[in-house]
């Protein structure tokens, strides 16, 4: 019953994810191959970026609000899964047991002014993060791909759901902060050689987001507000970059590409009409014999 349970759950946020980007979820094509994820630390720390950055988002609890510990139960199996030190799980206990204590069935504007700075900016929430960073950052790869999830978890997610508020300072800081660290993936010295092994496509995903952020903010600060409206087909493109990097992940293809598979197949598929009524279908093809 626990892992049925579990399995609603995750089903669940599957499904939320979706239903930010204003889309049904995409069936794969006959040609389209199940892929069991390859050298599975990298998708431990990815997996632990995307659902850190998640936590963030007042949407997400207040949709779990009564399911948070199954919720966070993966997020507390991945911290031993990576080997993280007794006080960053010790940081995640103290997190999430504050977490469980804000009215998340409550909306945000009714809550006690604690409250909202808890949420907002709490020792506990600020102890874990510092916590997560510094294991991310032991190794190359841990904090590579923890930086590619939590920002990939931020396109797909966060701007999608403040552009249909029509919040565009929340839109831009989020596109500035994605590209300012994807920059970093693709160019800092010791991320570059991880960035080359990437799959092409997911490469490419990345550049466009980075191209897109600096042709309408320049060097412009993650943190300096801008209110100036993205046009809708720009945000459509960072969106779907970030939704084709994390169905990449899910699909343990982010590196390496498995032997006897071509590139990364994408296409559109039809979905509702609007502003993401769009999404990116992931396909592999199989190599046929010489």
């Amino acid at each position: 019953m626990k892992v049925f349970r579990h399995g609603l759950i995750v089903a669940g946020i599957a499904f939320l994810h979706a239903a930010a980007l204003g889309v049904s979820p995409a069936e794969p094509d006959d040609d389209v191959l199940s892929l069991q994820p390859a050298q599975g630390n990298i998708y431990h720390w990815y997996n632990l970026g995307e659902l850190f950055a998640a936590s963030r988002s007042f949407g997400y609890n207040h949709a779990f609000a009564e399911h948070l510990d199954e919720v966070y139960a993966p997020l507390g199996d991945l911290l031993e899964k990576v080997e993280a030190s007794p006080e960053t799980v010790a940081a995640f206990r103290d997190w999430l047991a504050q977490l469980k204590k804000l009215p998340w069935k409550q909306p945000f504007q009714s809550w006690p002014k604690q409250d909202q700075l808890l949420w907002q900016a709490s020792a506990e929430q600020q102890r874990f993060s510092k916590a997560l960073e510094q294991e991310a950052a032991k190794t190359k790869e841990g904090h590579f791909f923890y930086l590619l999830g939590a920002r990939a978890e931020e396109l797909a997610w966060t701007v999608p759901a403040a552009a249909t508020r029509n919040l565009p300072v929340v839109v831009n800081g989020s596109i500035k902060r994605a590209a300012r660290d994807f920059r970093a993936l693709i160019s800092d010295p010791q991320f570059e050689p991880l960035f080359g092994k990437l799959a092409p496509r997911v490469q490419a995903a990345i550049k466009r987001v980075c191209d897109l952020c600096e042709a309408e903010f320049g060097d412009e600060d993650p943190k300096q507000a801008n209110a100036e409206p993205l046009p809708a087909e720009e945000i459509r493109q960072v969106v779907e970059a970030g939704d084709f990097i994390r169905r990449c992940a899910k699909l343990g293809a982010l590196w390496p590409v498995p032997q006897g598979v071509t590139d990364l197949q994408a296409k559109p598929v039809a979905g509702p009409h609007g502003l993401y009524g769009e999404v990116v279908r992931i396909g592999f093809i199989r190599r046929k014999p010489a």
